[in-house]
Formats: C-alpha cells, sequence, structure tokens
C-alpha cells in the first residue's frame, strides 16, 4: 500500500525541525483543502462527505445556504465558496439544490431513542469529543473544529452520524445507539427537531443542477451522488502558483477558499519541497492530519493542551493516583516495537484493544487503510538495533511457568498490586489487565521494560523490580511463559480467591461435563453437573457409573492446574457409591444430548451400549441403557451412602 506523504497540523506544537518556514502549514492546506481532487502532483488529502444521502441530513434551506455561501454557515470550513451574489449565480446554488433533493433519499421519519441532554453533556465531555471540538462554558478552546452543521442535521441523522460517522477526519467513538441520542440531544439543545416538507422539484432545474455538479468538480470532492454519473473531470495541472484559487481575487467560478496572503504562501513553500518519505515523517503526517496529537504525545509533540487536560478524567477514583499515566491517553513512544501488528489493529481498526478501563477518553475506530500505512512506518522507524534477545519457547526447565506465577503472586514480586489477570481486579489501584500481554506485546519489549523501566518509558510508574536479581533474564521468561499459558494455570497467591473456579450448574442453566482426576473415582473420571442439585461421576476405565451426590458441584482449579496437582472432590458431604462389578467393558467416548447431558457410550460383549442417567421432573433420576435395540429404563434408590439401580440388590 502507497505511504501517505507526511503532513503535518498546524495546531500540533513541534513541526518538524527539517521543514522550511511555512511548509508545514502548506502542506496540511494542501491536504485540508483536498487541492489533490483537482490538482495533479499533490499528495492525497481529505475529501468531502457523500451527496448521495444529503437529504436525509440537511432541510433544503440549509443546504441552499451552504452551498451558496459555506464560510457564512460554518466558519473555517474546508468548502470554498463556488457562487457569488448576481442573480444567475443564486440560480445556479438552487439548481444544485434542486439535483440533490432529486436524487437523494428522504429524510428518515422514525425518531431515534429518546435523548436525555444531562447525560450528553456529561459524555461529550468525557469520551473526548472536546479533544477536537470546544467544550462548554468555555472560552474558544485552540483548534477547535465547529459542529455548526451537526446542529443543523436532521435529529435521526446525527443519530446515525455519531454512530459510524463515514469520513477520515471524524472517527468512531464506539458510541451505543443511546448515548450517540443523548449526545445529539445535547448538541442541539436549543435546535427544535427538524420535520420539513420537502418543497416541489423542478425537473429543469435539476437537470441543470446536475450538470453544474460536473462542471464545478463537485464530484472531484464528494463523489458521484448517483450511479451512471459521469466521471470526474480531469485532474488540473498547476502551470502558475499566482493564479487560480491562489490568487488573491480568485475570478467568477474559480472555487474561493478564502486563504490569507500567509497561507497562500506557506502552499507555494510546501510545493516546491520534495515529500518526505522517510517512516518518522509519514508517522508524523498520520498522526497529525487524523488529530492523534490531541490526545497522544510521541517525542516532544502532542499531548492535550493545558486548556483542554481538564476534561481527560478517569473513571474510577483510585486511577487518579496515577496523574497523568491515569487520564492522559498513553504515550506513543516506541509504539512500533511495543505493541503486536495483530494488537495494534484491534485497537486501531477493531476497536477491542482497550487494556485501560479507568481511562474516561476513548480510543476512535479508523479505516483499515490508514492503521496498515501507520503500522509499516512504525515498525520501521521503532526498530531497536540491536534487538533484546528473549527465549519464549517454554522448553529450558528454568520457564516453567509455575516460576511466574510465583513471581507475579504476593509471594514474589507482587505485580498483583497494581495489575489485574482473567477479570480479576488488581489489590491496589488498577493499572494494565495483563491477560492479554502475549497477544498485546512484542516479546523482546516486554523484557526490555521489565529490566529497566525509566530509560525505556520515561516517567512511568513501573518500578526495577528486576534491579540487580541475578537472574533477572530467566524470570522475565518465566513471566512471559506463564502469561502464555494463562488459560491453563491458577492466578496468582492474592489475586486466587476460594471458589474463583467452582462449577455452578444451576447459574449456567445447563448440566456441566468435567473430565477430571476426582476422589474415589480415579483418574478416568467424567463429572456431570445437573442444574437440578444432583450430580454424577463415570469412571471411563470400567465404564461403570461410580459416584452421586447433592447440592453444590465440583471445585475445577486442581483440574485445570498442574498435572501433578490433588484430585478434585465433590462440594457435598452427601455422596452415595455405585456398586462396581467387574465387567468387560471398552469405553467408546461420550456425546451431548440437545439438552447438554451426555449418553456414555461403551462396547460390552460386541453390542455397542448407550448409557446416561438425567434428573426427572419430580426429582428422581433415571437411568436409560440402549443395547441395540433393545431400551432399559431403570430408578435409583439411594440407601446407606450406597446408589443402587431398580434392579440391583
Amino acid at each position: 500500500m502507497k505511504i501517505i506523504a507526511a503532513i503535518l497540523l498546524v495546531a500540533v506544537p513541534g513541526a518538524l525541525a527539517a521543514a522550511p518556514n511555512g511548509v508545514a502549514e502548506g502542506r496540511l492546506l494542501i491536504h485540508r483543502k483536498n487541492c489533490d481532487a483537482c490538482h495533479q502532483g499533490l499528495p492525497s488529502g481529505a475529501g468531502g462527505p457523500l451527496m448521495s444521502d444529503v437529504r436525509g441530513r440537511l432541510s433544503s434551506s440549509h443546504l441552499e445556504r451552504f452551498i451558496g455561501n459555506p464560510a457564512s454557515v460554518k466558519t473555517g470550513t474546508r468548502m470554498p465558496r463556488l457562487f457569488g451574489e448576481t442573480d444567475r449565480d443564486l440560480q445556479q446554488v438552487e439548481a444544485i439544490t434542486h439535483y440533490l433533493l432529486s436524487i437523494a433519499p428522504a429524510p428518515p421519519q422514525a425518531l431515534p431513542l429518546r435523548g436525555d441532554r444531562k447525560r450528553g453533556r456529561d459524555l461529550y465531555h468525557r469520551v473526548g469529543c472536546v479533544a477536537c471540538h470546544q467544550a462548554d462554558g468555555t472560552e474558544a478552546l485552540p483548534d477547535s473544529v465547529p459542529i455548526v452543521l451537526g446542529k443543523q442535521y436532521y435529529r435521526e441523522a446525527l443519530v446515525a452520524y455519531l454512530l459510524e460517522p463515514k469520513t477520515e477526519l471524524m472517527p468512531s467513538l464506539k458510541l451505543t445507539r443511546q448515548e450517540a441520542s443523548d449526545i445529539a440531544a445535547w448538541l442541539q439543545r436549543d435546535v427544535p427537531i427538524l420535520r420539513e416538507e420537502l418543497p416541489a422539484i423542478s425537473a429543469e432545474f435539476a437537470k441543470e443542477g446536475r450538470a453544474l455538479y460536473l462542471s464545478r468538480r463537485c464530484s472531484s470532492c464528494h463523489g458521484a451522488p448517483e450511479e451512471n454519473f459521469p466521471k470526474a473531470p480531469p485532474k488540473l495541472a498547476i502551470q502558475n502558483w499566482q493564479r487560480g484559487c491562489l490568487a488573491s481575487q480568485p475570478k467568477p467560478g474559480v472555487p474561493d477558499f478564502a486563504l490569507t496572503e500567509a497561507q497562500r504562501d506557506a502552499i507555494r513553500a510546501a510545493s516546491d519541497v520534495p515529500l518526505p518519505q522517510e517512516p518518522i515523517e509519514v508517522i508524523d503526517h498520520i498522526l497529525g492530519t487524523h488529530r492523534c496529537y490531541a490526545c497522544h504525545q510521541r517525542g516532544r509533540k502532542g499531548g492535550p493542551t493545558e486548556a483542554r487536560r481538564p476534561f481527560f478524567t478517569v473513571t474510577e477514583q483510585m486511577a487518579e493516583s496515577y496523574g497523568d499515566f491515569g487520564n492522559i491517553p498513553p504515550n506513543l513512544d516506541h509504539i512500533g516495537r511495543r505493541l503486536t501488528r495483530t494488537w495494534l489493529r484491534r485497537v486501531l481498526v477493531e476497536g477491542t484493544g482497550d487494556v485501560r478501563p479507568y481511562l474516561a477518553t476513548r480510543m476512535p475506530i479508523y479505516n483499515a487503510g490508514f492503521s496498515q500505512d501507520l503500522m509499516d512506518a512504525l515498525e520501521a522507524a521503532d526498530r531497536r538495533d540491536p534487538p533484546i534477545e528473549i527465549d519464549v519457547s517454554g522448553l529450558p526447565r528454568h520457564q516453567r511457568g509455575h516460576y511466574g506465577r510465583d513471581l507475579l503472586g504476593t509471594k514474589g514480586l507482587n505485580c498483583i498490586t497494581c495489575h489485574g489477570l482473567k477479570g480479576q481486579r488488581a489489590l491496589g489501584a488498577p493499572n494494565i489487565d495483563l491477560t492479554h500481554t502475549v497477544e498485546r506485546l512484542r516479546p523482546s519489549w516486554f523484557k526490555e521494560l521489565l529490566l529497566d523501566p525509566q530509560s525505556v518509558q520515561s516517567g512511568t510508574l513501573m518500578p526495577p523490580l528486576f534491579l540487580n536479581r541475578p537472574k533477572a533474564n530467566q524470570e522475565v521468561e518465566q513471566l512471559w511463559t506463564y502469561l502464555k499459558e494463562l488459560d491453563q494455570r491458577r492466578l496468582p497467591d492474592g489475586l486466587l480467591r476460594t471458589g474463583d473456579f467452582e462449577l455452578k450448574p444451576a447459574e449456567a442453566g445447563k448440566p456441566i461435563v468435567l473430565r477430571t482426576f476426582l476422589e474415589q473415582v480415579g483418574a478416568h473420571a467424567v463429572a456431570v453437573g445437573y442444574p437440578q442439585g444432583t450430580h454424577l461421576a463415570f469412571d471411563t476405565r470400567t465404564s461403570q457409573w461410580a459416584l452421586l451426590w447433592t447440592g453444590r458441584f465440583l471445585d475445577a482449579m486442581s483440574t485445570w492446574d498442574d498435572r501433578y496437582a490433588t484430585p478434585a472432590k465433590p462440594l457435598s458431604e452427601d455422596v452415595y457409591r455405585f456398586l462396581l462389578r467387574k465387567v468387560d467393558r471398552q469405553f467408546r467416548g461420550f456425546r451431548l444430548t440437545a439438552s447438554g447431558a451426555p449418553v456414555f457410550l461403551y462396547q460390552e460383549n460386541g453390542v455397542l451400549v448407550e448409557d446416561s442417567i438425567v434428573p426427572l421432573p419430580g426429582g428422581e433420576l433415571q437411568r436409560t441403557v440402549k443395547r441395540g435395540t433393545q431400551i432399559k429404563r431403570q430408578e435409583i434408590h439411594l440407601h446407606n451412602r450406597k446408589a443402587f439401580f431398580r434392579d440391583e440388590k
């Protein structure tokens, strides 16, 4: 994929040192004004919204005013003025309006969820909207993006836009429909919900408007609004940087971006400088044009401005003790060698990579093309030479995971004071949950950070736990091995609680089947827990029912931990043993019925037998044995700590 050329945000402090004066601003303007849409040889810019559904977003009066004089409706808009004030100009504006109204679907009629303005105001200021937009009750914040059109949208269209913006410049904040409705109610708090009768559309005006939409190059930025629409006119070569859009007074019909002389000079300066292609410059472009610097810092650049810092908060009070590490989105230094590409994609595109639940500001979702360019550049720019060596095979005996478990717990390095695991909270103020460490971090970074946290991540709260430890290299590998095998091991001491592994069929609402080492049965047991509170165990070594008990089922901790752990045992004193006979049977596995109950299969005297026990509605148990085509059912009787089938003595 072609890497986008570097363009910087003028509002972000610390432009590239290599860029001459004015070039950074010029590149930004070229990108923002989307000059590439009409002119050859310029870096790609940010296109405008599609017009195919504009009738469902804006009323005819708002649409006509915006087309006629964009800056009078939205200060700082990227949309140039294409028409003057003559009668002919006004007629052409009306013609384009009629054309767009004629081809776009009607506004949605169903009302969205009822929005709460108070909740919407809180969400707007808490989840990250004010990183780019104006905050309520404050003076104009630097570089605030106007949201005037949001107030003019139909309410339903605004909710849909907040849920799925469909534009490069506005990412998704992963809002629920209710949250989007609340924020829409806040943004339109002083605006009545619009309901407009569509004016009569003139076919003649619409035909003229279609031709104007093409000749005025509207399709270059906004795309073809209908199927089979003619292709956009070919791009123009720039032969004179003093004329056209860059003239001090553009001629009638030429797009007028209302540029100042300084801005025109900046664009001219940027056009004379070769486009940077170095990874570090490409990163700077992407972070700048997507406003990542509004929340994140990389190097000495970016991060929330002082005016916006108060709006970056935490979701729980304990995290305030971390200062900026608790409420400001993370620093992006070394991110290319810190996070795996899999996790970067989860963060940027899929929206499933959040590991800081205490951070109120949400990480937006971007498109896949943007993330691919960024990942390529980050990996190249942040490569460490030489790389940190770490063995993550788990093969050497010193790497055994139980050593890592001990190190994480209260009897070791006590990592669980700050870090949770598998849904269990940290003992102290919450920090990053370590559950997804192996999927999230590159092993070499994991070791680099643990061995010397302060030099790798300046200002981190991570203490130098491995300083002067003679086996530090081995211990880091032990931690990695434990985290790699986390789904097979117990939680560390301090997080592990009695009952964490208890299996509860009543809560599950269906039978639970567990192959386990079971006390009084042995290493070949299959335990079956029923929601009704009666449970059984089948011995697959002899293919016979072995135990029955009532009450609580099993604690699976010993089963899911190391293989040398003690056998599980029924969580009840009310245990009954079946009479075991000397039989010649070969176990053939089991299958589950539609309800989840197991049917055990074994072969006896050359015949396949199906054997199951299930609770009946009255509380009794019934055994069903199918031998070939013969089916026999038996009731179960309990007496003197023994369980009997009906025909047994």
